[in-house]
């Protein structure tokens, strides 16, 4: 499973699952937008693992997300 992270959403995603894996990533990255296929790829080959993608542009100011 994939989903879109919202700034609100990650800790209730991390205390709802029992593995995340989170790919940072930003328009203008070339590696992230390498990465993006290969992650979503993965993403549904695995279903006992949710995946999560946040983009940092939408979020720049990471110290408001909760650990």
């Amino acid at each position: 499973m994939i989903q879109e992270l919202s700034q609100d959403n990650l800790s209730e995603i991390i205390a709802t699952n029992d593995t995340v894996v989170v790919q940072y990533s930003a328009s203008w990255c070339g590696n992230c937008r390498i990465m993006k296929p290969k992650v979503k790829k993965l993403a549904g080959a695995l279903n006992n693992i949710t995946f999560v993608i946040a983009d940092a542009e939408k979020f720049p100011n990471r110290d408001n997300w909760q650990q």
